[in-house]
């Protein structure tokens, strides 16, 4: 949690200067990253291995905002934000049936559970990074009716604070 806690701070900064080109590639890093933490979190003996859920963590919480940003300066960007956190939601109850469901089918215990749960979800998420990378972009009324988000610098950061 404290992680996904200090992400949130930085991502502010991350998310802010990430331009539009690399929004896929970022998400798949911080995934890949994030997945990465859970293998050392299986290797790694306890209570040492701990240290692995930070690390898990730290990029999770600039994916949301990632994510968002495709959804950002269309017409029903707030219809489509409510569906994301609904999604998310569900997500997790989900992903929680599938870390039991492994659990008990294949004896995967405890520790290497988060890892193969991320494993069986990972080609489905670059599929998905995939799908919005490949949407088409705010039509030119979606445009007329929001502002656009432009990428901000250190400087347009603090006087906007």
């Amino acid at each position: 949690m404290l992680g996904y806690l200090l992400s949130k701070f930085y991502g502010i900064k991350f998310i802010s200067e990430c331009k539009q080109r690399n929004r896929g590639r970022y998400l798949i890093t911080l995934i890949c990253i994030s997945w990465a933490g859970l293998l050392a979190f299986a290797f790694c003996p306890t209570p040492w291995n701990v240290v692995f859920l930070f690390i898990n963590g730290f990029p999770l919480g600039m994916v949301w905002g990632l994510v968002f940003s495709y959804l950002e300066g269309r017409r029903f960007t707030e219809i489509m934000g409510a569906v994301m956190s609904v999604s998310l939601i569900f997500a997790s109850g989900f992903i929680k049936t599938v870390g039991r469901w492994l659990m008990a089918t294949f004896q995967v215990n405890e520790f290497w559970m988060p890892f193969f749960t991320g494993m069986l979800f990972f080609l489905p998420f670059v599929f998905c990074v995939w799908i919005l990378e490949n949407a088409p972009d705010p039509t030119e009324r979606d445009k007329s009716l929001r502002t656009e988000r432009v990428t901000m610098d250190a400087g347009m950061r603090k006087h906007f604070f």
